[in-house]
């Protein structure tokens, strides 16, 4: 699985499915080729996310 890393939402989307290039997140609007795949560095990231 992998994570938004701008807000830790595992609802991020490559997207072009067929090329798993470039993300973008449905939550933050996040648009990139970086994802985070570490689970636990995702819930610290969502977690900094839901404070601001």
């Amino acid at each position: 699985m992998v994570y938004c890393p701008n807000c830790g939402s595992h609802k991020i989307r490559p997207i072009l499915p067929q090329i798993a290039s470039k993300y973008h997140c449905p939550d933050c609007g996040y648009q990139g080729a970086f994802a985070v795949e570490d689970g636990e560095m995702a819930r610290e990231i969502r977690e900094r996310w839901m404070k601001k």
